[in-house]
């Protein structure tokens, strides 16, 4: 696994905040050189952000990533996915992003000054969101309770101890 670059690493450095303010700077890892870019962001307080520039597709981000190709690129170029994300059949994204919506939903709902109509129509995606949810739950503990299964059936056939007693045969 090659290391990756954050903006809070560079600032860290001596000369670091004079790299991210001059706009670009580079940095040597392995062996090899990359070229990066930043930019500021302003924050809500007033305060700004310094943010690197990805060279494959300029997003801003505050992590860039060596991969195997020697390239340096953010998280979605380079392709990385937490594992969660990885695990065939996670809900973990949609359960979270349901979950999200709902919360929103019923804010607006609560809400005086909603006619009639809209009214009706955010109740009825609310009720909708709530079964989409309730089924991906299901869905998942379904998937989990599989997996515990299975790893109980294999830790009960192997060999425990020098007599080659199975799980809980002992007295």
């Amino acid at each position: 696994m090659h290391p990756d670059i954050t903006v809070n690493e560079i600032a860290r450095c001596a000369n670091g905040p004079a790299m991210l303010a001059k706009g670009h700077f580079q940095v040597e890892m392995e062996g090899h050189y990359f070229e990066v870019q930043t930019t500021r962001v302003g924050t809500p307080l007033g305060k700004f952000l310094w943010l690197m520039l990805c060279p494959g597709c300029r997003r801003r981000c505050r992590h860039l990533h060596i991969t195997e190709e020697l390239k340096l690129l953010c998280a979605e170029c380079a392709h990385i996915r937490h594992p969660d994300q990885q695990a065939p059949g996670s809900k973990r994204g949609l359960i979270l992003r349901r979950a999200q919506q709902l919360q929103r939903l019923s804010a607006r709902l609560a809400r005086s000054g909603l006619d009639r109509v809209t009214r009706r129509r955010l109740r009825r995606r609310k009720e909708r969101l709530l079964k989409e949810l309730a089924a991906a739950l299901d869905q998942r503990q379904t998937l989990m309770a599989a997996q515990a299964q299975a790893l109980l059936a294999s830790l009960a056939s192997q060999a425990v101890g020098p007599t080659n007693a199975p799980l809980g045969a002992f007295q």
